[in-house]
């Protein structure tokens, strides 16, 4: 055979690799951080033979010479290689019983769910604020807003002027349709106569909630879940870990309207145009009170941009801070 030919039949043959599962990164058996994982495993394995390899040569030196300085040479290779093996189990050991995952590199990143691009911009899907929160009321019923309103009055066309004296005035009472009470902020306060004034056909119908009515009226949690709820918040939980804890939404903790930084509207305006009108206005926040989001049917506007889809809001607008 020539040596072309050796060449040939050579390069033709198939290759074999010596280990079939070795997650190396871009063979599509691993990544990166399987790869670190494998590496750290070998090094340990690697060693213990080392430090048993060490043991018998210390071991051999100790016994094959009467030199006593020999037979301490031996020793402390012995005594170096014990240590070095105890170093590394006891390093794996104590961070694999402090938790398994100390011990398992990953490069793993979450997927975030909820978005979509639209038009180069993001989308919220299903945003947990304001979502399915709101409590379908007769447009007449008045209860679950503010208890005494206000006296001041509202020039349309110069809203933002009479701002300044409802800060001056502070907190407004306020009560929800369970009949508890609280208070709302002077912006939302001021909100409420604004949109009422400039669309009369909008009536601010729910502006504050209890976070008791919030839990069981908006997101039909069991009473005696609610007061559970209630009782560890109110003793200094933390309100996002306390929902998660008894498998609640959060924003049945954290509403807006629960902190008094939310007003809806309700009444005949909904229907006639003027609803659009309020929503586009409030959108702008035109007199700086910090806005956030505004939902009204099944769209919900995030100030800043950004939608999101939204439910049990098709015969009120809401606006929140």
């Amino acid at each position: 055979m020539s040596i072309e030919q050796k060449y040939t039949s050579l390069l033709a043959s198939t290759y074999v690799p010596l280990v079939t599962d070795f997650p190396v990164p871009g063979n599509g058996t691993g990544n990166l951080a399987d790869y670190i994982n494998t590496v750290v495993t070998f090094a340990i394995g690697i060693a213990g033979v080392l430090a048993v390899v060490m043991i018998i040569i210390g071991g051999v030196q100790y016994v094959s010479t009467d030199s006593w300085s020999n037979k301490d040479d031996g020793k402390k290779r012995i005594q170096a290689a014990l240590g070095g093996l105890i170093l590394a189990l006891s390093s794996y050991l104590i961070l694999n019983t402090i938790d398994p995952n100390l011990t398992k590199l990953t490069f793993k990143v979450e997927t975030v769910t909820g978005l979509e691009t639209t038009g180069g911009g993001i989308t919220i899907i299903n945003e947990d604020y304001e979502v399915n929160e709101s409590v379908f009321v007769d447009p007449s019923d008045t209860t679950g807003g503010i208890v005494a309103t206000s006296s001041i009055p509202i020039q349309v066309g110069n809203e933002c002027e009479s701002l300044p004296a409802f800060r001056a005035k502070g907190r407004v009472s306020a009560r929800d349709k369970s009949g508890y009470t609280g208070t709302i902020s002077p912006e939302i306060a001021w909100l409420s106569s604004v949109v009422s004034t400039k669309w009369p056909g909008l009536n601010p119908s729910s502006t504050y909630r209890s976070l008791k009515h919030n839990l069981t009226n908006a997101y039909d949690v069991a009473a005696s879940k609610a007061d559970q709820i209630v009782s560890e918040i109110n003793a200094g939980g933390d309100r996002v870990a306390v929902a998660a804890k008894y498998g609640v939404k959060r924003a049945a903790v954290t509403s807006a309207h629960v902190r008094g930084e939310a007003v809806d509207f309700f009444g005949p305006g909904i229907n006639n145009g003027q609803a659009a009108q309020a929503v586009a206005w409030a959108l702008k926040d035109v007199c700086g009170i910090g806005i956030r989001q505004v939902i009204f049917g099944t769209t919900g506007y995030n100030i800043g941009g950004g939608t999101f889809t939204a439910t049990g809001h098709e015969n009120h607008v809401h606006i929140g801070r």
